[in-house]
């Protein structure tokens, strides 16, 4: 019993310490139509247009870098392809909004070319996504026409 106490306050306390900055893992982002989003209802489907996954860093407004599955098992393995910085609001277009699809959050000790960052099980359910920073709705991640693609849950947009 107090062993058992003793490892949970072990592990509180260096989830507390963070050795590493802390970056969001997120789907990278895709333009999607206003007038679409407007429309955007529960059951809808939003095909991202990728055979893989896309994936990217993100920290204060800026993707930090560019991921791809290396493997995946008891834990998945990505590894990372650009590790240049962007800003996220690539367009300022009337017609079209970037939608970010946060996963989770991750800690690397580097964003270099070719290093790789180890994630217990990567969330395919009850996805959050974001334009602008707001969240408009929550879905989860299937396949649609052998494209990665969001099953709309729930829809938050006004």
């Amino acid at each position: 019993m107090r062993g058992e106490r003793q490892s949970l306050h072990l592990q509180e306390m260096m989830q507390r310490h963070q050795r590493h900055p802390e970056y969001e893992l997120a789907l990278s982002p895709v333009a999607v139509k206003k007038k679409s989003l407007k429309k955007m209802e529960a059951g809808d489907v939003l095909v991202l247009g990728w055979e893989k996954l896309d994936l990217c860093l993100l920290k204060e407004g800026r993707i930090c870098a560019n991921l791809a599955i290396e493997s995946s098992g008891k834990t998945v393995k990505l590894k990372i392809y650009d590790g240049s910085e962007k800003p996220t609001n690539t367009n300022d277009s009337k017609k079209y909004e970037y939608i970010f699809t946060h996963l989770e959050k991750v800690q690397s000790r580097s964003l270099e070319r070719g290093h790789k960052i180890e994630i217990p099980l990567l969330q395919t359910k009850a996805l959050t996504l974001y334009v602008k920073g707001k969240a408009i709705a929550t879905g989860d991640l299937v396949t649609a026409e052998d494209k990665m693609a969001i099953q709309i849950t729930k829809v938050n947009y006004e």
